[in-house]
């Protein structure tokens, strides 16, 4: 009855070892299973996990044993490389799971040894084991149900050097706590103080694991928030710079204004009207910097748009605003709806074709009983998924999105995309206080 009962436990832990380990693939990097044959490799997996689990719950443990179990863990690992597109990423979670699995079960058989050793310990650690993955599975459902897209924007803010430090210290750990188990057989007041440090070690290192990684969330956070906030600057400087340009062009234009009357005026007495009439088409056709120039009633919302619509230029294209901004939001909050969404549409737009399609990008403000509504729309070349990024920097770029939902969310506001193709549309809602 206790073979069958182990072999249940043990082929449904396997299971959720498999399940397990791909949702925390898709969590991290949105990456689901696409092997559809992969069902015959994870049968045969099945079959050498319970032959080796058999194997140790009977105490007979042979060379066939230690096949099986290697053969199954090869063929876990094996079938994870192929179901994902992220080799690196799928390894690194099925290890991290396994360790973590493999820390709880030595813990637990730790103490089930040192209380009560006439318990099948192996059995008792597999059933706890089992518990915990469905914990674990019901915790993952939960977190896709809610928003994920953001944990997945955290998990890729995180350097590369803080996981491989996270998976050497749970590799050194897990090794430690199969070891203590193993060696110790008394029931005494040392052990004991073993397998209370072992205990009071885990939440510990869990704790100072949660701080590391929240500490580079907010490293990363306050970069972003430096890098818009200096951007602020560059751009109103450079607005500036165009205002005085405009200054000094009306003060010249002044200047000659006289000289242009004069002449219109001796052209007129001495009766040559066509050619009073082309010297005044001519003054008439002067352009200023400030001509180009946008009034959207923002003043940074329009250093932004001369700013973004210069790049722009530089393609072709052209930044079509209409409407009016309020002047009453923040400065860095305003920046930072209006950089990012710019900067993702003028992407978009460099992937385009220049002669066939519209490089224009659209921007529209209404403003009506303290609710203003931010419109930016542009042609998109990305028919399904717009939010990853093509820029070679992932962990500043590509969180578009996600920083101006953010910042809208923040504002008591709301952010929606009413289209993706051919055009993509973004419309932020804001309440003016």
């Amino acid at each position: 009855m206790i073979k069958i009962l182990y072999l249940i436990v043990i082929l449904s832990l396997d299971l959720f070892y498999y399940v397990n380990a791909n949702e925390l693939v898709m969590l991290a990097k949105n990456d689901p299973p696409k092997s559809k044959w992969i069902h015959c490799l994870m049968i045969l997996q099945l079959i050498c996990y319970g032959i080796s689990g058999l194997g140790r719950i009977t105490s007979n443990v042979t060379l066939l044993t230690f096949i099986t179990l290697f053969i199954a863990y090869f063929l876990l690992f094996f079938i994870m490389l192929l179901n994902h597109r992220k080799k690196l990423v799928s390894a690194y979670c099925l290890i991290v799971f396994l360790s973590l699995d493999s820390i709880c079960q030595s813990i637990v058989g730790s103490l089930t040894k040192y209380f009560d050793q006439k318990i099948n310990i192996i059995l008792v650690a597999k059933i706890t084991s089992l518990q915990m993955n469905l914990l674990l599975f019901i915790l993952l459902q939960f977190i896709f149900s809610a928003k994920s897209h953001r944990m997945q924007k955290s998990i890729e803010m995180i350097p590369a050097k803080i996981y491989v430090l996270v998976l050497i210290c749970l590799l050194v750990f897990s090794e430690l706590c199969a070891g203590i188990q193993n060696t110790y057989t008394k029931k005494n007041a040392s052990n004991l103080i073993i397998i209370a440090s072992i205990i009071f070690i885990c939440p510990t290192l869990f704790v100072i694991t949660s701080l590391l990684f929240s500490n580079c969330l907010s490293k990363q956070f306050y970069k972003s928030k430096i890098s818009t906030m200096n951007k602020q600057i560059e751009i109103q400087l450079r607005h500036y710079y165009k205002l005085n340009k405009y200054s000094n062009e009306l003060r010249e234009f002044r200047h000659d204004y006289k000289n242009h009357i004069l002449c219109i005026n001796n052209l007129l007495k001495s009766n040559q009207i066509e050619m009073a009439k082309k010297y005044l088409s001519q003054i008439s056709s002067t352009r200023f910097s400030h001509d180009e120039m946008y009034h959207s009633g923002n003043l940074i919302v329009d250093s932004i748009l001369s700013d973004k619509n210069d790049i722009l230029n530089e393609i072709g294209g052209e930044i079509v605003f209409k409407g009016k901004i309020s002047d009453k939001f923040r400065p860095i909050d305003i920046s930072t709806i209006l950089f990012n969404a710019l900067d993702n549409a003028i992407e978009a737009i460099e992937k385009l074709d220049k002669d066939k399609d519209d490089i224009n990008i659209e921007v529209t403000g209404i403003l009506i009983n303290n609710m203003q509504n931010i419109i930016i729309s542009n042609t998109s070349p990305y028919p399904q998924n717009y939010r990853k990024t093509s820029k070679a920097d992932k962990i500043n770029h590509g969180f578009g999105l996600t920083n101006i939902n953010r910042t809208v969310t923040n504002l008591e506001g709301e952010m929606k995309i009413s289209q993706q193709y051919p055009k993509f549309v973004l419309e932020v809602f804001l309440p003016v206080n």
